[in-house]
């Protein structure tokens, strides 16, 4: 296996579940201020 693909999979691997608990954060940060609004 080329070493650039194993050290590109590996920051892939270590990466990704931050960026999307990152990205969780992020939408719910933009979705609860209509969320707290009052609804009338």
């Amino acid at each position: 296996m080329n070493r650039l693909l194993f050290l590109q999979l590996a920051f892939g691997i270590l990466i990704a579940p931050l960026c999307t608990e990152a990205l969780q954060l992020v939408l719910d940060a933009t979705m609860s201020p209509p969320a707290t609004l009052p609804t009338e």
